[in-house]
């Protein structure tokens, strides 16, 4: 039966559509724009991470005020929970950032960007998005954000002023409506997401075996209707039944669904595997789960619980609250969404024949992704080439030995790759992007996700190769993947004591460094330091405390957080290990072992104890015991 009590109103504050639903407790407000990396191509990739970044830094809430910002494939939001006055007046200081974005923070942001996406993974969700759509659109996510890299002050407020204005944003308000909502969002115009558009030569179902370590996962396309949103809670039921608990298969197996624009959704399945070993069986247990559902389709159990939309524990106002996030989402995608009173009708009318057809449409979409080198299934392999070879001129490695493994052709049309993996074609006109480096390596990757390396310093003439990419493409498509740091590391040598220059262990390391600096950012101290077992380099700088060993950036801590700092030497001999134990503003401390000079630690302590400088002039200072 319908529940009258869940309500969510719809109308306009502030000039943006607004959905409203009842609460008693505290206020939460999200202001939801139709933006994500859906919207992005790959050399401006992260553009809307960085937008939501620099919006953010500009506000200065209170403490008990709960906030944060959340960017996805098809929309960027941001959040506050805490009183009616706070929580309002925090949206508003966003929305405001938004239509006047801070670039004089953007090199501090861009460090800080750069930092939190180092290293990360797309994982599952996004290989299997970059395995059907390539290296565009809905596949974006299956890339790193190269666009942080690169992006300007000019390119974010552009990007800001297209994306982020009242027509394209969603208010979604548990609690009471302000009594003036007013910013300076720009007006403009509702923006929905772009149709999915799988790569056309790869043809479904298929088997991916390139999928992430420790993963296996089966993408499908879906109707965005009921009975299919109720064939993904089924088969989430019985993954966790099948994989964990009667196979021990998998910790975590569970379903996704991602609604892609107004009238499909990605519809996932994904499960960990303990290794290599057991990820056959993984994807065979998988795949019988949803064979058997469309086989015998659903028990009435399961009927049951998929017409039973309300979870135990689930307060009418929470209800409302997720229902109205709901009905947000579906405008934005340009969707008329429907009433939660319709909603559980359509859920009410469920047949076991209506779930097992929808799912018998979205399983003959699959492509399954597995780890390399794990015993294969009857499914043809994913394409990953075209017979689209170019005709031109041959580049030979210029060693002997490589000359069986790799020749390059190309043309003015583009390039073909032919080595013992296969036969790979980008052509330049359906190049996504090309990552450089200042040796002249170029590394291709096409609008439909084809990887193509171009190491020039193997090949003979290879510079040769650099100028016709370069040309080509552009500069609008070029992003270079090394910078450009020299008057970084003059920096770094001249505050550095002599035994940290000399030492040629921490070379990557120093390199690092200067990768790492914002343009802004200078070195007040630097030192050889240990965290537990790396060994690298401790900087000081004008905003923040860094440490860096050879393989990643370790940590670092904004200055304007550091709350107490205090040093313990290990004997009185001029050269000691020492113990810098730097505390932060949410009690949290960060233990580092030192190789000191005297002169060292007494430069380490001075910087320490020097008050912040950032870019805008504001000083901070913080206690310091030493």
């Amino acid at each position: 039966m319908s529940d009258p009590a869940i309500r969510v109103e719809r109308g306009t504050v502030g000039g943006i559509t607004t959905l409203w639903t009842a609460s008693e407790g505290p206020t939460t407000a999200t202001l939801m724009f139709r933006v994500g990396a859906c919207d992005e191509s790959l050399p401006i990739a992260g553009i809307s991470h960085f937008v939501e970044h620099m919006a953010i830094s500009t506000a200065n809430p209170p403490r008990d005020l709960q906030h944060n910002g959340q960017v996805d494939a098809t929309t960027t939001s941001f959040w506050a929970t805490g009183t009616h006055d706070r929580v309002f007046a925090h949206i508003a200081e966003v929305a405001n950032a938004l239509g006047d974005l801070p670039v004089g923070r953007l090199e501090t942001e861009r460090s800080v960007l750069l930092a939190e996406t180092d290293g990360v993974a797309p994982g599952a969700i996004g290989s299997l998005a970059d395995d059907r759509f390539g290296a565009r659109g809905h596949g974006i996510i299956g890339y790193p954000q190269f666009g942080l890299r690169c992006i300007t002050g000019d390119d974010l407020r552009a990007w800001a002023a297209r994306h982020f204005t009242r027509q394209n944003a969603v208010l979604v308000v548990r609690g009471e409506l302000p009594n003036a909502f007013e910013t300076n969002l720009a007006s403009g115009v509702h923006m929905p997401p772009p149709p999915p558009e799988p790569v056309p030569w790869r043809v479904a179902p298929s088997e991916s075996p390139r999928g992430p370590e420790g993963w296996v996962a089966t993408g499908m396309l879906a109707e965005r209707t009921t009975p299919a949103a109720a064939a993904n809670g089924v088969v989430n039921q019985r993954l966790h039944t099948r994989l964990r608990g009667d196979a021990g298969l998998s910790y975590s197996p569970t379903t996704a669904w991602i609604p892609l624009d107004a009238d499909t959704a990605h519809f996932l399945l994904l499960a960990d595997a303990r290794d290599r070993g057991s990820a056959g069986a993984v994807r065979d247990a998988m795949d019988d789960v949803v064979q058997e559902l469309l086989r015998d389709g659903p028990t009435d159990d399961e009927l049951a619980l998929a017409r039973d939309i309300v979870p135990d524990g689930l307060s009418t106002a929470d209800v409302a609250a997720h229902w109205a996030h709901y009905m947000a989402a579906d405008l934005l995608f340009g969707r008329e969404p429907m009433s939660f009173d319709d909603f559980q009708q359509e859920r009410a009318a469920l047949t076991g024949n209506l779930v097992t057809q929808a799912l018998a449409t979205c399983y003959d979409t699959r492509i399954v992704a597995i780890p390399p080198d794990v015993r294969r299934s009857a499914l043809p392999e994913l394409a990953r080439s075209t017979d689209n070879a170019v005709s031109g001129r041959d580049y030979q490695p210029q060693a002997r030995a490589d000359r069986k493994e790799l020749t390059l052709t190309a043309a003015d049309e583009g390039i073909t790759s032919h080595s013992r993996s296969g036969t790979f074609t980008v052509r330049f006109d359906e190049c996504a992007i090309a990552l450089a480096w200042r040796d002249g390596r170029r590394d291709l990757i096409g609008d439909d996700g084809t990887f193509l390396p171009v190491e020039v310093g193997r090949l003979k003439d290879g510079d040769l190769l650099t100028e016709l990419i370069d040309r080509r493409l552009g500069s609008q498509r070029i992003v270079f993947m090394d910078l450009d740091v020299s008057s970084r590391l003059d920096s770094i040598a001249t505050m550095a004591p002599p035994d940290v220059m000399a030492d040629t262990s921490l070379t990557r390391a120093i390199d690092l460094l200067a990768q790492a600096m914002s343009d802004d950012e200078t070195i007040h101290a630097i030192c050889k330091a240990k965290v537990g077992q790396y060994p690298g380099v401790l900087a000081v700088t004008n905003w923040r405390v860094i440490f860096i060993h050879n393989d990643e950036q370790y940590r670092f801590i904004h200055r304007s957080d550091v709350a107490e700092v205090t040093t313990r030497k290990a004997s009185r001999l001029t050269r000691a290990e020492a113990t810098l134990t730097v505390m932060t503003n949410d009690e949290l401390s960060l233990g580092i072992q030192v190789g000191f000079t005297n002169d060292t630690l007494e430069r380490m302590q001075s910087a320490l104890a020097t008050p912040l400088h950032r870019t805008a002039g504001e000083e901070v200072t913080h206690s310091t015991a030493g």
